[in-house]
């Protein structure tokens, strides 16, 4: 177990693996020393602290749902522990319809739509570089660029093509907006919801949705960081086409960056509205679903907005104490909880 999580990079905190089983809720895949898939997940009896259980241990940790050890098969047969790999995991999981009818369509569907986004993302990158060389010269854009970095344009075409479609895996929508204006919008409304809560909670419940509006201010920050890292990208086609084929791995570093910052909110936002629309369902229910899941900032996310992590064996900021299953029980059954977390999935 670590009692106190405080991770440097963005690969030490892990992806987020949307498992059903409640025990299981908030959990993260990452390698262990000896390159081992390893599960990070919430102190179940409440408390500080993750523990780390191998993968391939996961049984012996808790009793998964047929959902999640098909999730666990696919995590193991692909071994793709990054956003995007964790979410195709869960789509080819998905599709058996061992959670349920409506993330089974989800997942059926998720071809379609990632298409039209790939297709739409090859169009506006296109656009995007050819608008920005034609204003520099005369002639065929392509032709003009091949000249420009002395590539091959049938290389050039390649090129582009692989960053569209890496564009669009990360959702980076290439248009005049913002690529991130929608993921930034989302967690501004969070933020707010959590204001208006604070007043119906009790002393420690506050002082922890305290706590989270301030990761969510924090991650607020780093978006719109790399929001501008991110156009300033955009802003200049030829030379993203010159770094990617100097070294396509760096540049798709940075590209999914912002895949990682946000990785697992969608879930905790699809938690707080699914609370919100769901009745009369009291807000100490809902925050002690989504209060122990908000991930923690690593060091090098909280150096974009020049925040220095607590040392000295000091809890970090991020640090949640998990509500116990006693007090997941007092409000939502174990059985509510697992319809919760399939809901979440077909979103």
């Amino acid at each position: 177990m670590i009692s106190s999580f405080q991770p440097t990079t963005f690969r030490e905190r892990g992806a987020a693996v949307p498992f059903t089983t409640p025990v299981l809720s908030g959990a993260r895949i990452r390698l262990g020393p000896r390159q081992q898939p390893e599960v990070l997940v919430c102190n179940p009896a409440g408390g500080k602290g993750v523990y780390v259980v191998k993968l391939t241990g996961i049984e012996a940790f808790c009793q998964p749902s047929l959902f999640d050890r098909a999730l666990i098969a696919e995590i193991r047969a692909s071994c793709v522990l990054t956003p995007a790999g964790l979410r195709q995991a869960a789509l080819r999981a998905m599709s058996g319809g061992l959670a349920g009818r409506a993330a089974q369509r989800s997942a059926t569907q998720a071809p379609k739509h990632a298409e039209a986004l790939q297709h739409q993302t090859r169009i506006g990158l296109r656009q995007l570089l050819y608008s920005q060389i034609s204003a520099s010269g005369s002639g065929a854009p392509l032709a003009i660029l091949a000249s420009r970095l002395n590539l091959p344009a049938e290389l050039i075409g390649r090129i582009t093509q692989a960053l569209a479609d890496l564009c669009a895996e990360i959702g980076i929508l290439i248009s005049l907006k913002s690529p991130l204006a929608t993921r930034l919008a989302q967690l501004a409304k969070l933020s707010a919801l959590a204001d208006a809560a604070i007043p119906w909670l009790d002393g420690r419940r506050a002082r922890d949705v305290e706590l989270m509006r301030t990761d969510l201010l924090q991650y607020l920050s780093c978006g719109k960081r790399l929001d501008a890292d991110i156009a300033g990208l955009l802003g200049s086609a030829p030379t993203l086409i010159a770094d990617f084929a100097r070294d396509p791995i760096l540049l798709a570093e940075r590209l999914t960056q912002v895949d990682w910052l946000f990785d697992g909110w969608d879930r905790i936002l699809t938690f707080w509205q699914d609370g919100a629309t769901a009745g009369p369902l009291p807000a100490p229910a809902v925050l002690a679903a989504i209060l122990p899941q908000t991930p923690p900032l690593p060091s090098e996310a909280l150096a974009m907005i020049g925040v220095r992590p607590l040392s000295g064996g000091q809890a970090a900021p991020t640090e949640r104490v998990r509500p116990s299953a006693d007090e997941h029980r007092s409000v939502l059954s174990l059985n509510e909880l697992l319809a919760r977390n399939e809901r979440a999935l077909a979103a």
